[in-house]
């Protein structure tokens, strides 16, 4: 910093070597903890345990909903009406807390995990509702009628043996093949005829 003539101050521009100022706040007075990008400790932890109660509750309540009945007199229009609310009003509490607990994090992970925060649950409902019955399912079939007993192979021994299988495989196989074929020959055909058709015959045929 060098004094002109004329009583001004004349800065010099930095070096390419000086540290460069920080950014933490500190600059004109400011206090070295507010500085934005810093992790907030109190966020993280009350996201976190907000998310995890809400999922705990709306778990629950379904849970309920399904077993217990008796609990809502067996009305099947309230258990109805609850679900909406608790499925509504879970998920707002849900994506509130989890906002929350992405915001606590340090500046740049949370703008990196922001998008994948706001996707997961929804990717997780349906995994719960696409990919568990599925799985679920896989495993029943290795069970006797009421699933209290694993008897391993022996339900698809049974049904590789039985004629009625056999049969109904046969007709979905014939049904694979006879429906597409008869379809697109019909289309074809109409096609072509409808092809030597004249304009105003054409017109009217498109119009049936």
């Amino acid at each position: 910093m060098t004094a002109g003539t004329d009583n001004t101050v004349d800065v010099e521009a930095p070096e390419p070597g000086d540290p460069t100022p920080p950014e933490d706040g500190r600059l004109n007075g400011g206090d070295p903890g507010s500085n934005p990008e810093a992790a907030r400790p109190a966020k993280i932890v009350i996201g976190l345990v907000g998310f995890v109660i809400a999922g705990w509750f709306m778990w629950n309540a379904c849970l309920s909903f399904a077993y217990y009945p008796q609990w809502y007199g067996n009305s099947k229009i309230l258990i109805g009406l609850l679900a909406l609310v608790v499925g509504v009003g879970g998920a707002y509490l849900l994506f509130y807390f989890l906002n929350m607990f992405v915001e606590g994090l340090p500046g740049p992970i949370s703008r990196w995990l922001m998008p994948y925060a706001f996707l997961a649950p929804g990717y997780a409902f349906i995994g719960l509702m696409l990919l568990y019955p599925a799985i679920q399912t896989i495993n029943y079939s290795f069970a006797n009628a009421d699933a209290t007993e694993y008897v391993g192979l022996d339900n698809y021994r049974t049904v590789l043996t039985s004629s009625q299988f056999h049969e109904a495989i046969f007709n979905n196989i014939l049904w694979l093949i006879v429906v597409p074929v008869t379809t697109v020959c019909f289309g074809v055909v109409v096609a072509v005829l409808a092809d030597k058709l004249s304009t105003n015959g054409e017109k009217v045929s498109k119009s049936v």
